[in-house]
C-alpha cells in the first residue's frame, strides 16, 4: 500500500478530529476505572489546549493517508522551555502493526531535534499496553507513575 506522509502545523489540526475521536474511544475502552475521565474529553477543548501550547512554542501535525483516507496522525509540540512532547498519536486499527506509528514517532523526534528540543516526552494511558510496547521499542522508558483516586472512591 502507498502511504503519503504530510507535515504541517496548526492549519492541519482540524483534520485529525475523526481519528482523535477513535483514539478517545480506545482510551475509554482501556482506561478501566478512569474510563469516565476519557469519556468526558471533547475535541474542542483538546484542540484549544494544543493551540495554546503552539502559541507558547511550536506545533507539528503529521498526517498519513492511504488514497483519500486519513489513516494516522501525530501531533507534537515544543514548549517555550524547549521540552518536546508527542502529544497525540493514532493509527486506525486496521493499519496497526505495519510500522506507521514508528514512522510517525521518528518523524516527530527528528522534527523536535531539528528545532532544538532539549527533551522528548510522551504520555501513555494506563492499560494501553500495545502503545507502551511501541514506545519502549523506540527507546522511551517510564520516569514516573501518576496515581489518581477515582471519583467513585473519594468518599470511602
Amino acid at each position: 500500500m502507498d502511504y503519503v506522509f504530510t507535515a504541517g502545523g496548526n492549519e492541519l489540526l482540524h483534520q485529525i478530529r475523526p481519528l482523535w475521536n477513535e483514539l478517545k474511544k480506545h482510551h475509554v475502552a482501556v482506561a478501566g476505572v478512569f474510563s469516565p475521565v476519557f469519556a468526558r474529553a471533547d475535541w474542542e477543548t483538546r484542540k484549544r489546549d494544543l493551540q495554546q501550547k503552539a502559541a507558547d512554542g511550536k506545533l507539528r501535525v503529521d498526517l498519513v493517508t492511504c488514497g483519500s483516507e486519513l489513516i494516522a496522525y501525530a501531533v507534537s509540540t515544543i514548549n517555550h522551555k524547549g521540552m518536546g512532547e508527542i502529544d497525540s498519536l493514532c493509527v486506525k486499527e486496521q493499519y496497526r502493526g505495519q510500522g506507521i506509528g514508528k514512522q510517525l514517532i521518528r518523524r516527530a523526534l527528528d522534527w523536535m531535534k531539528s528545532e532544538g528540543a532539549k527533551s522528548y516526552t510522551l504520555q501513555v494511558v494506563h492499560g494501553n499496553d500495545r502503545a507502551m510496547s511501541l514506545y519502549q521499542s523506540l527507546g522511551f522508558s517510564p520516569i514516573m507513575h501518576i496515581m489518581m483516586l477515582p471519583l467513585q472512591n473519594r468518599d470511602s
